[in-house]
């Protein structure tokens, strides 16, 4: 596999003392680590561990990382991501994304990039967007041998109080190849808590994917729960939380519609 198994845990926290009160305007803002197990409708287990680090590179640009190896309970992935944007507002922030996502023993290999933004609309709620490109590297399937898609989404950040947070969206992918095509629905909804003072955050979260069209499949929904540690500005506002990663080739995979070799 093309991609560590480990998380760059350590380095990150060395780097933080508590939140981390006194900042430089540039370098290591914030980073999150984030652990969490979910079980689905189908009776399998899931588990992944990621990790997002964000840098200053100037006053308005900033660069975020992101590190994550997940076992959806039919295979296990790697990820590395990185997210580029401008956030020339503390209510604003707007960039480029681009993910790699490597299924381990497999050669499959596959690529999500495209334009994300995330903007507040008041003190305690953020809306944000994603569209984008994506596609394999190489691999065997059983419908084609190389995939290409077009995906769009859309999320809302609300703090209910100064220890609760929650999280939703929906991620809409076409994928249309010779012998399939279908329209993928991505959703999640996640509720935070964390104690007053705490760098820590428990959550529970619900998703559900689906395929719609001529390829549709049953619905797949999931129950999981995870903890989170925030150093540094990671977990300040909703306009500080890490961008999340794109996934939606992970429901083919899954679904074994994308044969593996």
């Amino acid at each position: 596999m093309m991609l560590l198994r480990s998380l760059p845990l350590a380095p990150a926290l060395a780097l933080f003392n508590g939140r981390a009160d006194a900042q430089s305007s540039l370098g290591v803002q914030g980073f999150s680590g984030d652990l969490a197990y979910g079980i689905t409708d189908e009776g399998r287990t899931t588990s992944r561990g990621l990790a997002n680090l964000d840098v200053a590179i100037t006053g308005v640009h900033s660069l975020q990382l992101d590190f994550g190896l997940l076992d959806t309970g039919t295979v296990t992935l790697g990820q590395i991501g990185t997210h580029i944007y401008m956030r020339p507002r503390q209510t604003q922030k707007y960039g480029l994304f681009a993910t790699l996502s490597d299924v381990d023993e497999f050669s499959v290999q596959y690529i999500n990039a495209g334009l994300e933004g995330r903007f507040g609309l008041s003190a305690n709620t953020g809306a944000e967007f994603r569209v984008g490109l994506g596609g394999t590297t190489s691999m065997a399937a059983k419908v084609g041998s190389q995939w290409d898609y077009a995906f769009a989404g859309i999320g809302m950040l609300h703090d209910l109080t100064d220890t609760i947070t929650v999280q939703a969206r929906i991620d809409v992918t076409e994928f249309d190849e010779t012998g399939f095509s279908a329209i993928g629905v991505d959703s999640q909804v996640r509720l935070f808590h964390s104690a007053r003072g705490s760098n820590f955050e428990a959550y529970a979260e619900l998703t559900n994917h689906a395929l719609f069209g001529d390829n549709a499949a049953p619905t797949i929904t999931s129950v999981g729960v995870g903890i989170t540690l925030n150093l540094g500005t990671a977990g300040d506002s909703v306009m500080d939380r890490p961008f999340q990663v794109a996934t939606p080739f992970d429901q083919l995979i899954d679904r074994d519609i994308v044969a593996l070799e």
